[in-house]
C-alpha cells in the first residue's frame, strides 16, 4: 500500500503495513484480526465494548414452556450465549446473516436458515418461508435494536423476545492502542456499530492526530458520530456485513496511502 523506500545501504526496505485497530469486543475480535494479518495490515487490540453473557430474561421457560416452534437470531453474540437447552438447539433457528448462522452453528443448532444481512429481510423471509401462526422466540441482546416484533405479529406469527446477553461499554482504550496512535500507527479505525461509533468518538475525543487515518462505519447511523472527529477520510460500508466492512477497510487504506 505504499512505494518501496530504500535503506542507507540502497536495499530495498518493506512498506510499513497498514496499522487497524481491532474494534470489535472478543470473540469477534479473533475473525478480524486473522483477516487483518493476512490482508497485510498489523491488527491493533481496541475493543470498545466487551460481551456479558446473561441469563436469559425472561426465562425461555416463560415462552410456550421453552418449546417455541422457530429462533429468531439478529446478532452472533445471541447463538454464543443462548441457553443450553436441547428444545432451542432443536427448533428451526432463523438467522440474520451468514455470520450469525455460522456462530449458530458452532452453538449446535441443526436446522439454520440464513438471511441476507438486516432484520427488514429476515423479517420478510420468515414471513414467507415459517409455518403460519408459528410461535417464535427472538434471543438479543440488551441493547438490540431489531424491531421485528411489528413485522412478524402483523404477518401474524405469535412472537416474543429473551435478553441473553448484553455489550458493557469499554472506559479506555488499551495501552497498545494509545501508543499506536500516539506514533503514527494507525492507519484504518473501524465501527462496526452505531453504539460502537458512538464510544469510539469518546474515547479518541480530542486526544490523538487523526488527520492520517481513515475511518469505516457499517452504517451511515454508524459514520454520523465519527463525521466531526477529524479523519482523514471516511468510508460507509456497501451493506451492513463483515465483507462489505473488509473491503471498506481495504479502500479506506489506499485513501490514506495515495494508492
Amino acid at each position: 500500500m505504499a512505494d518501496e523506500a530504500h535503506g542507507p545501504t540502497g536495499a530495498a526496505v518493506p512498506p510499513r503495513r497498514p496499522g487497524l485497530l481491532v474494534t470489535r469486543p472478543a470473540p469477534a475480535d479473533e475473525e478480524l484480526s486473522a483477516w487483518a494479518r493476512a490482508a497485510g495490515f498489523v491488527p491493533i487490540p481496541a475493543p470498545v465494548m466487551r460481551l456479558e453473557p446473561l441469563p436469559a430474561a425472561p426465562p425461555i421457560e416463560a415462552a410456550w414452556d421453552g418449546r417455541p416452534d422457530a429462533v429468531v437470531l439478529t446478532s452472533a453474540n445471541a447463538a454464543r450465549c443462548a441457553p443450553e437447552a436441547p428444545e432451542l438447539r432443536a427448533a428451526p433457528c432463523w438467522c440474520v446473516g451468514e455470520a450469525t448462522a455460522a456462530a449458530a452453528r458452532a452453538a449446535g443448532f441443526a436446522d439454520i436458515r440464513a438471511g441476507e444481512g438486516d432484520a427488514a429481510a429476515l423479517a420478510r423471509r420468515i414471513a414467507a418461508g415459517a409455518p403460519a401462526g408459528a410461535r417464535l422466540l427472538h434471543l438479543r441482546g440488551r441493547q438490540g435494536t431489531a424491531d421485528l416484533a411489528g413485522a412478524l405479529a402483523a404477518a401474524g406469527f405469535a412472537f416474543t423476545q429473551s435478553v441473553v446477553y448484553e455489550m458493557r461499554l469499554e472506559t479506555a482504550l488499551p495501552e497498545a492502542a494509545i501508543r499506536a496512535l500516539n506514533a503514527g500507527e494507525v492507519t484504518v479505525v473501524p465501527a462496526f456499530s452505531p453504539r460502537a461509533a458512538r464510544q469510539l468518538a469518546r474515547l479518541l475525543d480530542d486526544r490523538f492526530d487523526l488527520r492520517a487515518v481513515a475511518a469505516v462505519a457499517i452504517s451511515a447511523a454508524a459514520a454520523a458520530p465519527l463525521r466531526a472527529m477529524g479523519f482523514a477520510a471516511l468510508r460507509v460500508a456497501v451493506a451492513p456485513a463483515g465483507p462489505a466492512m473488509r473491503e471498506a477497510i481495504r479502500a479506506a487504506a489506499r485513501d490514506v496511502s495515495g494508492r
